[in-house]
């Protein structure tokens, strides 16, 4: 479980960074997965981590959608990021 739960931990960070960076954020996993092959202490990037973070990718503007729809007084560009991602 613990696996997972640092799968998850790492996809938020992609996010939150593509965010940040105004970047594509399958470039930013691109990067991730980049920087783990070539640097021995970057921790490796996990399919479950990959699968969260294209999915999101893949899902993009619906899932802005749903949470437009169902945010009571705010709209995304005034949420904090780590509360959009």
């Amino acid at each position: 479980m613990a696996a997972r739960n640092t799968a998850r931990k790492r996809a938020f960070q992609i996010l939150f960074e593509g965010d940040q960076r105004g970047a594509d954020v399958l470039t930013v996993l691109a990067d991730w997965i980049r920087h783990a092959r070539s640097d021995t202490r970057q921790p490796p990037v996990s399919e479950y981590t990959m699968e969260l973070v294209e999915g999101y990718a893949e899902h993009e503007r619906r899932i802005d959608e749903l949470i437009s729809q169902y945010a009571v007084d705010w709209t995304l560009d005034r949420m904090p990021v780590v509360d959009r991602n």
